[in-house]
């Protein structure tokens, strides 16, 4: 039985997702080589980010993420794993997107800005600092470990736009409070 859960509780709850999908859940849309679009556009083109590109619009941050000048790495989870939260907690998809100070902080766990594009074979063991000054750990092994010790793969990488990478994760991330 689903429970009222705070933010902080949420965030410890959701620790136990299991990944349990294949890769297949994640399949997208192939993007053209010459990403003619910005991150925000070619998100909005996959119906299988479109949970992630609500979450975007309904948070405010869609401008900072179409500005063309700039590269930005977006860990962006699948509706699969958008699902697995709404499934492990109480929180609703309509909960989430009218949480704009929620939203703000997962969102931004999700985006790194960069100099250069970060590609997934050149993403190096250590800390990255988020968007919203919060920093996610690469493993060895290139899956992105959140400040709770939650790990997410990257189920298909490098997914080129104008200003920056998409990378598609099989996980919800949380940084702590």
């Amino acid at each position: 039985m689903k429970t009222s859960l705070s933010l902080a509780t949420l965030c410890v709850a959701i620790l136990s997702f299991g990944v349990g999908q294949s890769a297949s859940a994640y399949m997208l849309t192939p993007i053209t080589a010459s990403a003619p679009a910005n991150a925000l556009t070619v998100a909005r083109q996959n119906p299988n980010l479109s949970i992630m590109v609500e979450a975007i619009e309904a948070s405010g941050m869609a401008s900072a993420l179409t500005f063309a000048g700039s590269n930005y790495t977006i860990f962006a989870p699948s509706n699969t794993a958008f699902e697995s939260l709404f499934q492990e907690t109480t929180l609703t998809k309509a909960k989430l997107l009218s949480n704009k100070p929620m939203l703000q902080i997962l969102l931004g766990y999700h985006v790194v800005k960069s100099d250069k594009p970060l590609y997934a074979n050149n993403l190096q063991a250590g800390r990255l600092t988020t968007f919203n000054k919060r920093s996610l750990t690469v493993t060895p092994q290139k899956n992105l470990v959140d400040d709770r010790g939650r790990m997410a793969h990257i189920v298909q990488p490098d997914i080129m736009t104008k200003n920056g990478t998409l990378h598609v994760i099989d996980k919800v991330l949380f940084p702590m409070r």
